[in-house]
């Protein structure tokens, strides 16, 4: 089967049917109307979900979703919040340097680069004990514990703790807003020389090389269906191809370097078709799961809200100009995301919280993925 021939058929049921995606609304509801009222349900699953004092992961993942001025259960703004609460001071030799402990945000540098992502300025205050900073000092205090040396390992040689192979894609997203490339390169508190071009160059071999089966599919007009090396990225490569949209649009990577990111937005595209015929065939075979139809709910808004929201800012950005066959298909990928936020309307949270907490934050994390995706389009 061709993948014209399958988008032709298959795909448009299963956008349109999506299993356990909850009750069609109308079937006359305009676009418009249906962005709106995804809109009014993640907003306020965020607002209900994401405002947990104690959880700094969920706060940070309410301001990417709502931006910087957004405000926690007290009114007190989020972002001032996190960075009178989270940040910590790391000895490094003699000096005392600003850092967020990796168990609070996951990534090493996921709450810099979203900070940065939503406006937050320079001058922000960063309150340590009794001594202030600014958000300028945890900037440059991340660029001194970035390390590079071991960039082929999923453990950075400073110890700091990595969960996959793409552990940098945060940093890679971060630093560009803050060093311009004329200003690339710097020595480490390790006394190793840092080059963003260069982590730039390592996350688009990986990526090159994750994605080329799907290429290869791709230029075939076929469909592949299973899982290839790109799905062994965080987020299926989402976060590392956001790094490399973060330093091409800020001027990095000479050479051919936009024809390489339009080359894997190509893909992208390609996958948001294929990649929920993977989700739907891998539930299929888990149907007595008891949380299956949560889990499948979720992947699909998991997937849906990374992949738009880097197709977003990309044409945002002036880095990809879909054709008319591709515009087709990210609009049926919409329709799908807005079929899948009309899913969580019939998911109780608050039960599934206590049930399964992991499941549960991984709703809230990737509905703030998705709201910021809405805002984008």
């Amino acid at each position: 089967m061709t993948r014209r021939q399958w988008f032709a058929g298959v795909v448009a049921t299963l956008i349109v049917e999506t299993r356990g995606a909850g009750p069609v609304r109308s079937a006359r509801a305009t676009p418009a109307g249906k962005h709106a009222r995804a809109m009014e349900t993640l907003r306020g699953l965020i607002n209900r979900y994401a405002r947990d004092r104690q959880d700094g992961w969920a706060v940070v993942h309410g301001v990417r979703a709502m931006g910087a001025e957004w405000r926690i259960d007290d009114d007190t703004r989020a972002v001032d919040h996190v960075l009178s609460t989270f940040v910590r001071t790391r000895a490094v030799g003699p000096r005392q340097l600003l850092d967020i402990p990796i168990h609070i945000e996951m990534h090493q540098n996921s709450f810099l680069e979203t900070f940065l992502d939503t406006g937050v300025g320079w001058q922000q205050p960063v309150r340590v004990g009794d001594r202030t900073y600014s958000f300028r000092d945890l900037f440059d205090h991340a660029r001194m514990l970035f390390t590079f040396s071991n960039a082929n390992q999923s453990e950075p040689s400073s110890g700091m703790h990595g969960r996959g192979p793409d552990w940098f894609a945060w940093s890679l997203i971060a630093f560009p807003f803050g060093i311009p490339p004329q200003k690339d390169g710097w020595r480490n508190a390790f006394g190793e020389e840092i080059r963003i071009a260069e982590v730039a160059a390592t996350g688009f071999r990986m990526m090159e090389e994750a994605s080329a089966p799907l290429a290869r599919a791709m230029e075939r007009g076929e469909v592949l269906l299973e899982k290839v090396g790109v799905h062994a990225l965080t987020s299926g490569g989402a976060h590392l191809l956001s790094g490399l949209i973060s330093a091409v649009r800020r001027g990095y990577m000479e050479g051919d370097a936009r024809r390489r990111l339009a080359r894997q937005l190509d893909i992208l595209v390609y996958q948001l078709t294929t990649d929920l015929l993977v989700i739907d065939r891998f539930y299929s075979e888990r149907r007595a799961h008891p949380l299956a139809q949560a889990y499948e709910l979720e992947a699909r808004l998991y997937f849906l809200g990374h992949a738009l929201g880097n197709v977003a800012t990309a044409r945002r950005g002036e880095l990809f100009r879909p054709t008319v066959t591709q515009q087709g298909e990210i609009r049926e990928a919409e329709s799908a995301m807005y079929r899948t936020v009309e899913g969580l309307r019939g998911i109780d949270l608050e039960r599934l919280r206590n049930a399964n907490h992991d499941l549960f934050s991984r709703f809230v994390g990737d509905a703030c993925y998705a709201y910021q995706a809405l805002r984008r389009m």
